[in-house]
């Protein structure tokens, strides 16, 4: 980990998904970004998010993914353990 942010998934997502599960088994508190420079959510030690693009859809009954090539950057103290990131499609 750094005070900058760092890709963790440096090529971006396979495939389009509609859900994404990030797990943070570090012993720190990290922050997530999707464009590398804005805080976009605090996960603290041992706590996973899983964000499900369909539930935040809008306008409602369209299909959401979140797409392909979209990287995930994380930043924090420097500690030990590793940070999950998984993502579904069909």
């Amino acid at each position: 980990m750094t005070a900058d942010y760092v890709a963790i998934n440096a090529s971006g997502l396979e495939e389009a998904c509609s859900s994404l599960t990030i797990q943070n088994a570090t012993n720190k508190v990290i922050t997530l970004s999707f464009d590398g420079s804005t805080d976009h959510r605090f996960l603290p030690v041992g706590a996973t998010w899983l964000l499900e693009a369909q539930t935040n859809n809008q306008p409602a009954s369209k299909v959401s993914l979140l797409p392909r090539g979209t990287i995930v950057y994380v930043k924090g103290d420097t500690g030990t353990g590793d940070v999950y990131l998984s993502g579904c499609y069909v």
